[in-house]
Protein backbone atom coordinates (compact mmCIF):
# COMPACT_ATOMS: atom_id res chain seq x y z
CA UNK A 1 0.00 0.00 0.00
CA UNK A 2 3.12 2.30 0.70
CA UNK A 3 4.53 1.11 -2.17
CA UNK A 4 1.23 2.14 -4.78
CA UNK A 5 0.89 5.48 -2.90
CA UNK A 6 4.11 6.22 -3.52
CA UNK A 7 3.92 5.61 -6.95
CA UNK A 8 0.73 8.13 -6.81
CA UNK A 9 2.96 10.61 -5.82
CA UNK A 10 5.66 10.00 -7.98
CA UNK A 11 3.04 10.22 -11.40
CA UNK A 12 2.13 14.03 -9.68
CA UNK A 13 3.47 15.16 -6.27
CA UNK A 14 1.59 18.45 -6.78
CA UNK A 15 -1.70 16.45 -6.05
CA UNK A 16 -3.08 15.45 -2.79
CA UNK A 17 -4.43 11.98 -3.72
CA UNK A 18 -0.96 10.84 -3.44
CA UNK A 19 -0.44 11.93 0.35
CA UNK A 20 -4.58 11.00 0.72
CA UNK A 21 -3.61 7.43 0.08
CA UNK A 22 -0.29 7.62 2.29
CA UNK A 23 -1.69 9.14 5.44
CA UNK A 24 -4.41 6.59 5.11
CA UNK A 25 -1.99 3.57 4.97
CA UNK A 26 0.30 5.31 7.97
CA UNK A 27 -3.01 6.27 10.29
CA UNK A 28 -4.02 2.32 9.83
CA UNK A 29 -0.28 1.04 10.85
CA UNK A 30 -0.68 3.53 13.70
CA UNK A 31 2.97 4.93 12.65
CA UNK A 32 2.98 8.40 14.73
CA UNK A 33 5.31 9.90 12.88
CA UNK A 34 4.89 9.41 9.32
CA UNK A 35 1.35 9.95 9.86
CA UNK A 36 1.86 13.14 11.16
CA UNK A 37 4.30 13.95 8.43
CA UNK A 38 1.76 12.60 5.45
CA UNK A 39 -1.06 15.08 6.98
CA UNK A 40 0.96 18.02 7.51
CA UNK A 41 1.95 17.77 3.40
CA UNK A 42 -1.88 17.02 2.93
CA UNK A 43 -2.60 20.38 4.80
CA UNK A 44 0.12 22.29 2.80
CA UNK A 45 -1.27 20.80 -0.38
CA UNK A 46 -4.99 21.68 0.66
CA UNK A 47 -4.77 24.63 3.46
CA UNK A 48 -8.54 24.36 3.55
CA UNK A 49 -9.13 20.73 4.26
CA UNK A 50 -10.50 21.16 8.21
CA UNK A 51 -10.72 17.20 8.47
CA UNK A 52 -6.86 16.86 7.07
CA UNK A 53 -6.19 19.75 9.92
CA UNK A 54 -7.88 17.61 12.54
CA UNK A 55 -5.99 14.32 11.78
CA UNK A 56 -3.06 16.36 11.58
CA UNK A 57 -4.14 17.47 15.31
CA UNK A 58 -4.93 13.84 16.60
CA UNK A 59 -1.13 12.70 15.26
CA UNK A 60 0.55 15.81 16.58
CA UNK A 61 -0.93 15.31 19.57
CA UNK A 62 0.34 11.15 20.18
CA UNK A 63 3.63 12.46 19.08
CA UNK A 64 3.35 14.58 22.49
CA UNK A 65 3.88 17.56 20.23
CA UNK A 66 0.82 19.81 22.61
CA UNK A 67 1.37 22.98 20.93
CA UNK A 68 1.48 21.29 17.36
CA UNK A 69 -1.93 19.60 18.43
CA UNK A 70 -3.34 22.92 19.42
CA UNK A 71 -2.63 24.96 16.16
CA UNK A 72 -4.12 21.96 13.95
CA UNK A 73 -7.03 21.91 15.98
CA UNK A 74 -7.90 25.62 16.24
CA UNK A 75 -7.49 25.71 12.40
CA UNK A 76 -9.88 23.01 12.02
CA UNK A 77 -12.62 25.08 14.06
CA UNK A 78 -11.97 28.14 12.48
CA UNK A 79 -12.42 26.21 9.38
CA UNK A 80 -15.64 24.37 10.21
CA UNK A 81 -16.97 25.47 13.57
CA UNK A 82 -19.81 22.39 13.15
CA UNK A 83 -16.52 20.15 13.92
CA UNK A 84 -17.47 19.15 17.86
CA UNK A 85 -14.78 16.25 17.71
CA UNK A 86 -12.46 19.07 17.06
CA UNK A 87 -13.52 21.20 19.38
CA UNK A 88 -13.90 18.69 22.04
CA UNK A 89 -10.09 17.60 20.80
CA UNK A 90 -9.04 21.29 21.27
CA UNK A 91 -10.59 21.46 24.55
CA UNK A 92 -8.66 18.31 25.83
CA UNK A 93 -5.48 20.08 24.12
CA UNK A 94 -5.60 23.26 25.90
CA UNK A 95 -5.99 21.01 29.35
CA UNK A 96 -2.75 18.92 28.24
CA UNK A 97 -0.48 21.93 27.72
CA UNK A 98 -2.12 23.54 30.60
CA UNK A 99 -3.85 26.24 28.79
CA UNK A 100 -6.41 26.23 30.96
CA UNK A 101 -8.27 29.59 30.49
CA UNK A 102 -8.91 28.30 26.67
CA UNK A 103 -9.89 25.16 27.30
CA UNK A 104 -12.83 26.68 29.55
CA UNK A 105 -14.00 29.12 26.74
CA UNK A 106 -13.86 25.76 24.02
CA UNK A 107 -16.13 24.25 27.00
CA UNK A 108 -18.35 26.90 27.30
CA UNK A 109 -18.39 27.07 23.71
CA UNK A 110 -19.74 23.85 23.41
CA UNK A 111 -22.49 24.06 26.26
CA UNK A 112 -23.84 26.96 24.11
CA UNK A 113 -24.29 24.54 21.34
CA UNK A 114 -26.19 22.26 23.31
CA UNK A 115 -29.12 21.51 21.00
CA UNK A 116 -26.77 19.86 18.38
CA UNK A 117 -24.47 17.73 20.77
CA UNK A 118 -25.60 14.43 21.89
CA UNK A 119 -26.67 13.98 25.80
CA UNK A 120 -23.09 12.40 25.70
CA UNK A 121 -21.02 14.95 24.64
CA UNK A 122 -23.45 17.60 26.63
CA UNK A 123 -22.01 16.24 29.89
CA UNK A 124 -18.64 15.51 28.64
CA UNK A 125 -18.69 19.27 27.88
CA UNK A 126 -19.74 20.07 31.76
CA UNK A 127 -17.33 17.69 33.36
CA UNK A 128 -14.44 19.24 30.49
CA UNK A 129 -15.45 22.51 32.09
CA UNK A 130 -15.61 21.71 35.61
CA UNK A 131 -11.76 20.24 34.91
CA UNK A 132 -10.84 23.21 33.70
CA UNK A 133 -12.10 25.63 36.30
CA UNK A 134 -10.45 23.49 38.86
CA UNK A 135 -7.33 23.45 37.12
CA UNK A 136 -7.61 27.03 37.41
CA UNK A 137 -8.32 27.04 40.89
CA UNK A 138 -11.41 28.44 40.71
CA UNK A 139 -13.12 25.98 42.54
CA UNK A 140 -16.44 27.44 43.68
CA UNK A 141 -17.36 27.70 39.94
CA UNK A 142 -16.26 24.35 39.18
CA UNK A 143 -18.69 22.81 42.05
CA UNK A 144 -21.58 24.34 40.46
CA UNK A 145 -20.75 23.25 37.21
CA UNK A 146 -21.15 19.86 38.39
CA UNK A 147 -24.37 20.61 40.17
CA UNK A 148 -25.68 22.02 36.91
CA UNK A 149 -24.33 18.32 35.06
CA UNK A 150 -25.60 16.24 37.92
CA UNK A 151 -29.28 17.97 37.80
CA UNK A 152 -29.05 16.56 34.00
CA UNK A 153 -27.38 13.46 33.92
CA UNK A 154 -27.65 12.06 37.47
CA UNK A 155 -24.99 9.97 38.25
CA UNK A 156 -22.69 11.08 35.94
CA UNK A 157 -19.07 9.91 37.90
CA UNK A 158 -16.93 12.67 36.29
CA UNK A 159 -19.60 15.05 37.80
CA UNK A 160 -18.64 13.34 41.12
CA UNK A 161 -15.01 13.40 40.21
CA UNK A 162 -14.99 16.88 39.58
CA UNK A 163 -16.91 17.90 42.48
CA UNK A 164 -14.61 15.80 44.82
CA UNK A 165 -11.72 17.48 43.42
CA UNK A 166 -12.74 21.06 44.42
CA UNK A 167 -13.98 20.38 47.54
CA UNK A 168 -10.71 18.30 47.77
CA UNK A 169 -8.66 21.15 47.04
CA UNK A 170 -10.59 23.00 49.57
CA UNK A 171 -9.49 21.59 52.44
CA UNK A 172 -13.30 20.34 52.62
CA UNK A 173 -12.10 16.38 53.10
CA UNK A 174 -15.43 14.87 54.34
CA UNK A 175 -17.23 16.42 51.02
CA UNK A 176 -14.37 15.17 49.23
CA UNK A 177 -14.31 11.61 50.16
CA UNK A 178 -18.23 11.67 49.97
CA UNK A 179 -18.41 12.40 46.21
CA UNK A 180 -15.25 10.31 45.15
CA UNK A 181 -17.35 7.31 46.96
CA UNK A 182 -20.24 8.21 44.28
CA UNK A 183 -17.75 8.44 41.89
CA UNK A 184 -16.84 5.05 42.39
CA UNK A 185 -20.23 3.72 42.70
CA UNK A 186 -21.21 4.80 39.64
CA UNK A 187 -17.50 4.29 37.81
CA UNK A 188 -16.37 1.21 39.71
CA UNK A 189 -13.61 0.38 37.55
CA UNK A 190 -11.69 3.40 37.19
CA UNK A 191 -8.23 3.31 39.31
CA UNK A 192 -7.61 7.05 39.18
CA UNK A 193 -11.15 7.54 41.63
CA UNK A 194 -9.72 4.60 43.71
CA UNK A 195 -6.39 6.29 44.22
CA UNK A 196 -6.97 9.87 44.55
CA UNK A 197 -9.76 8.76 47.49
CA UNK A 198 -7.05 6.93 48.95
CA UNK A 199 -4.88 10.06 48.93
CA UNK A 200 -7.70 12.46 50.37
CA UNK A 201 -8.51 9.08 53.07
CA UNK A 202 -4.89 9.57 54.09
CA UNK A 203 -5.40 13.07 54.22
CA UNK A 204 -8.22 13.15 56.63
CA UNK A 205 -5.90 10.32 58.63
CA UNK A 206 -8.29 7.43 57.85
CA UNK A 207 -5.07 5.24 56.88
CA UNK A 208 -6.89 1.84 57.04
CA UNK A 209 -9.23 3.07 54.51
CA UNK A 210 -6.87 4.92 52.80
CA UNK A 211 -4.61 1.87 52.17
CA UNK A 212 -7.44 -0.41 51.40
CA UNK A 213 -8.08 2.06 48.65
CA UNK A 214 -4.47 2.21 47.51
CA UNK A 215 -4.58 -1.47 47.07
CA UNK A 216 -7.82 -1.67 45.59
CA UNK A 217 -5.96 1.19 42.77
CA UNK A 218 -2.95 -1.05 42.57
CA UNK A 219 -5.06 -4.33 41.64
CA UNK A 220 -6.83 -2.34 39.13
CA UNK A 221 -3.57 -0.50 37.23
CA UNK A 222 -0.40 -1.60 38.45
CA UNK A 223 1.12 1.13 36.87
CA UNK A 224 -0.24 3.57 38.87
CA UNK A 225 3.47 5.15 40.26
Amino acid sequence: AISAANQILGLDPSERAGYDALASVYEAMGDRDQAAEAYEQLVSLAPDDADAWEHLGTWRSLQGNTDGAIAAYERSVQLDNSRYTARFSLAEADLDGEHYEEASQVYQSLIADASDLDPDDLAAAYAGLADSYNSLERYDDAIKTCQTLLEQFEDDPEGYYQMATAYDSQGNFAQAIEYYRKAIESDPLNADYYNDLADTLRESKNYDEALESAQQAIAMDPSLI
